[in-house]
Formats: structure tokens, C-alpha cells, sequence
């Protein structure tokens, strides 16, 4: 984890594409602090990467800039690339934000024995018709 001052990869990174996409349309650090009711030195703070942005935010710097969220996290160089949506695996978050699914999880965290843990993942698989070829991990 970077230092206090240090600007951790990713947000410097978002911070130069604001800047970049900014700049492209002739756009002052003023105008976008103004649009967002904030100063300009904190969206110069945003362009180094040293505050990060919170996901509201960045909505609304994306909205004023014109360009779709995913354009801040475009060509990013090496380890911080993000995966290709076909790697990452589909969640129903509809599901996942449900009464059901927090109190599955709360019951499953409180298993203390692996095997089990295990076990119910394959059968919760097995039921649910997928094949589970690995063991947990």
C-alpha cells in the first residue's frame, strides 16, 4: 500500500486520463472543479492521483466529460490492468444484495470445518446443474 503521499497506480492513472479527456475538450481544472462544487486544487489532487474518487464522483466527472466511466480505467499499464469481462466470472447482484443471500453467507462464515465448506460448494454447484471439476481452494 502506497504512502499517504504516495499516489497508489490505479488512481494515478484515473487521475491522467481526467486530466487527458479534460484537456481534449478544452476544459479547465476550474470548469470541472466548478461542475463538481469543488476546488480546483482538489481536482488537481484528482489529476496526480494523490485523493482518490469516490464512485459517485467519478460519475459525475465521467457525465461532464462526456465519456463512459470505463474510459478512466482504459490502457492501464501492467499488473493493474483489469480482467476481460469473459475472465470474470457472472454474479446475479440483484441476488447478492438480497436478505437471502447475506444470511447464506453469514451462516456459511460461521463454519470453522474446510470439508464442510467444500462439500456444500459442490452440492450448492451440483444442485444449482454446474460441474465442479477443482476443489476449493
Amino acid at each position: 500500500m502506497p504512502s499517504k503521499k504516495e499516489a497508489d497506480a490505479v488512481d494515478a492513472h484515473v487521475g491522467r486520463r481526467i486530466r487527458f479527456r479534460r484537456i481534449m475538450l478544452g476544459r479547465s481544472q476550474g470548469d470541472l472543479a466548478k461542475a463538481l462544487n469543488l476546488t480546483f486544487q482538489q481536482v488537481q489532487k484528482y489529476e496526480k492521483g494523490v485523493n482518490r474518487i469516490g464512485a459517485s464522483r467519478l460519475f459525475a466527472i465521467a457525465s461532464f466529460l462526456h465519456v463512459p466511466v470505463g474510459f478512466f480505467f482504459e490502457d492501464m499499464p501492467g499488473e493493474t490492468q483489469m480482467p476481460e469481462v469473459s475472465e470474470v466470472e457472472p454474479v446475479n447482484i440483484d441476488f447478492m444484495t438480497s436478505k437471502e443471500a447475506v444470511k447464506l453467507c453469514q451462516a456459511f462464515s460461521r463454519i470453522e470445518d474446510q470439508n464442510v465448506r467444500t462439500n456444500l460448494i459442490q452440492m450448492t454447484s451440483a444442485i444449482a446443474g454446474e460441474v465442479e471439476n477443482e476443489q476449493a481452494a
